[in-house]
């Protein structure tokens, strides 16, 4: 009589081979259960066998799964995959003693179950490969750096073999799965060959944008970005710190090859790569501000990017994000450029703003427009403003150079060329005329500041005469023009000739400046009256009403039950008379607005 191990062996394997032999002939579900009771009763007599020829369990795991896999592969044409697939998770379990054996075996399982898959057309088994292939690389990395190597490179390879003969969504899925195998792959190269982190990053980032560069699809796109972001923090963080200069280099390489991509892959219809590209560019300028060098290059790559998406895209929503886009840049390296060279902060911002000037007149965008103004506002804050002493390192020792405050006499000349700028832009597009006003605002505020400045006193010397050339333009406008209105034309040179000389005559009531200003208002009270114009009767008035109130005693002589009793009497008065008020102000109301 047979030993009963043996006997074991014998009949399992007898079973197995009827099974095999009798389900030659058997289609559809048939052939499934009778291929499904070989592979398990297979499974059963070899690893019955193993302990008679004295074979260790991962030894014997080995050949059994492989065993397994053949037979599904080549035997049964892909039926009973599934038991095969349940028999060689148990084998498994049953071999795999440490890590390394278990990322071995997953491996093997991995292979097979792909190559069934390939073979017989089976998605199923090529998603159990891709679930088996992750718990094997997970194995083989806990394992050591060589084994991850070699299974990353496996796998790999699986995902090519099957994005090169798969379609539809099974390619998708292939592809991003050997973009991300390659990303492992390449770190572990990286880890055995001793190579430094950032670098490793560097060429991993630059693999992915060439990959999407080549070959664009969402899935691509999602695998590709997944590497990258992966990439860019390994690389970027190094024993627990953040490098903020390689994180701004790694950030400038993603956007500028998502750059590419966009101007590679219809650039017309970009808008999402084309924010993601937009927001890595301001990443990586902020995170290259600690280094003056590095954000100069930053920014200057950025503007070159920017403005090349801007001059090859034809949608008017995408301009109207790249133009601001590049205006913010360029500024930004005006403003590093600056810094480097150890030009003064006036001198840079009046450049900045020279600069700015040409690059709305030759971009007439809204959106540039804006953007410009503002970026004008901050370069002559940051040129004018000093928020306190720097310390320099002199032969002497720590010394405090500069001062708190505001640069007036520079902050007047910023804003004059600021308001030449905007005349100039102006003149340069009919469509902006209107911002004419805005730069001789701009320069009036500029000639008080100066004014102020210098401690001059007489200011109608330098109000005077443009207040006189607008006045007489706008009289013989409203003469040549009846359908004008007065306000915008004659406005500004009434309130220029007369509100220069308000502050002075509240500091001195009684004085011939102020009877000076008095008699002007009244001049242009009854000229605006006479010609129903009014522009001069509204400013004659206000002017007019603030000094009578400057006459008056001041408040704080008054006692207190005094002024409570005035208003007292004013409330009972207007009470009193309140509808002949009201029909008053409505005809004063109607007077005022039938003037010209």
């Amino acid at each position: 009589a047979l030993p009963s191990d043996l006997l074991t062996v014998v009949v399992a394997l007898a079973l197995a081979a009827v099974a095999a032999y009798a389900g030659q002939g058997l289609l559809g579900a048939d052939r499934e259960v009778v291929a499904s009771y070989s592979v398990a009763t297979l499974t059963l007599g070899l690893w019955s066998l193993a302990p008679l020829i004295d074979v260790e369990r991962q030894w014997a795991a080995c050949v059994i799964v492989t065993v397994l896999g053949l037979i599904t592969l080549f035997r049964f044409r892909g039926s009973g995959w599934w038991a095969a697939v349940a028999c060689a998770a148990i084998s498994i379990g049953i071999g795999a003693v440490d890590v390394t054996w278990a990322a071995v075996l997953l491996t093997i399982a991995t292979i097979l179950a792909a190559a069934i898959g390939l073979h017989h057309r089976q998605p199923p088994a090529l998603a159990v490969a891709g679930t088996v292939g992750l718990g094997a690389a997970t194995a083989a990395v806990l394992s050591n750096d060589v084994l991850a190597l070699v299974v990353t490179l496996i796998l790999t390879a699986l995902g090519l073999v099957v994005d090169r003969v798969q379609s539809g969504m099974t390619r998708e899925v292939a592809t991003a799965y050997w973009i991300l195998a390659l990303t492992a792959t390449v770190w572990q190269a990286a880890r055995l060959a001793d190579i430094e982190r950032p670098y490793t990053a560097v060429v991993v980032v630059v693999a992915m944008g060439v990959i999407v560069l080549v070959r664009r699809s969402p899935a691509i796109e999602a695998a590709a970005a997944t590497g990258a972001a992966v990439s860019i923090g390994l690389g970027a963080f190094e024993a627990g710190a953040l490098d903020t200069d390689w994180l701004a280099i790694l950030l400038l390489i993603a956007g500028v090859m998502c750059i590419a991509t966009i101007l590679r892959h219809e650039p017309q219809q970009s808008g999402p790569r084309l924010t993601v590209a937009g927001l890595l560019g301001l990443g990586s300028l902020g995170a290259a501000f600690t280094n003056e060098l590095l954000a100069l290059v930053v920014a200057g790559v950025l503007t070159a990017a920017a403005v090349a998406v801007d001059r090859l895209t034809q949608e008017l929503q995408t301009k109207a994000v790249t133009a601001p886009y590049w205006i913010i840049t360029l500024t930004a390296f005006c403003w590093m450029f600056a810094n480097l060279s150890d030009i003064p902060q006036p001198y840079a911002a009046a450049g900045i703003i020279v600069i700015l000037t040409v690059v709305t007149i030759f971009r007439l965008l809204p959106s540039a427009e804006i953007t410009a103004a503002v970026a004008a506002v901050v370069t002559i804050v940051v040129g004018t403003v000093s928020l306190g002493p720097t310390i320099v390192l002199t032969p002497d020792g720590p010394t405090a150079v500069g001062s708190r405050g505001v640069d007036l006499p520079w902050l007047s000349i910023l804003l004059t060329l600021a308001g030449a700028a905007v005349s100039a832009h102006a003149i340069a597009h009919h469509e902006r005329r209107w911002l004419g006003w805005a730069g001789a605002s701009l320069a009036t505020i500029a000639l008080w500041i100066r004014l102020a400045d210098t401690s001059v006193t007489a200011w109608e010397y330098y109000t005077l005469p443009p207040a006189i050339a607008l006045v007489v333009f706008g009289v013989v406008k409203l003469r040549l023009d009846r359908d004008v209105a007065s306000l915008p034309v004659l406005g500004p040179g009434v309130f220029l000739a007369l509100i220069p000389s308000v502050p002075a005559a509240l500091q001195d009531p009684v004085s011939t400046r102020t009877a000076v200003l008095g008699i002007a208002c009244l001049v242009f009270i009854l000229g605006g009256a006479w010609l129903r114009w009014a522009a001069p009767l509204v400013g004659g008035a206000l002017v007019a009403s603030v000094l009578a109130l400057a006459q008056m005693p001041s408040a704080q002589a008054l006692q207190q039950w005094w002024v409570l009793g005035a208003a007292g009497l004013l409330l009972l008065f207007l009470g009193i008379t309140w509808e002949a008020r009201l029909h008053d102000l409505r005809r004063a109301t109607a007077y005022v607005r039938g003037l010209r």
